[in-house]
């Protein structure tokens, strides 16, 4: 597997090999998904209740343990390695 830097170094290599005329069109595709994915600008009031949106929680926040954080990092430790297979 890849680290995220080991990945981000690859992607830098093959787009310094693509001729022009594909990172034009790698970037314009690039344009189409982040103006189709993004999430329009909120008003004050959308803002204010997102932020507010985890006051019932704030009971919990803060007291995991030494034992519930290593039990988290156990179980998310596979979303930070890339598996080159998978891209193939």
């Amino acid at each position: 597997m890849f680290s995220v830097q080991e990945c981000k170094t690859k992607i830098v290599g093959i787009i310094d090999r693509l001729p022009d005329s594909k990172i034009e069109e790698l970037l314009d595709y690039a344009s189409f998904l982040s103006s189709r994915y993004s999430t329009p600008p909120e008003s004050p009031e959308e803002r204010e209740v997102r932020l507010n949106d985890g006051e019932e929680f704030m009971d919990i926040f803060g007291i995991w343990s030494k034992a519930d954080l290593e039990e988290f990092n156990k179980a998310v430790s596979d979303l930070s390695k890339i598996d080159p297979a998978d891209w193939t």
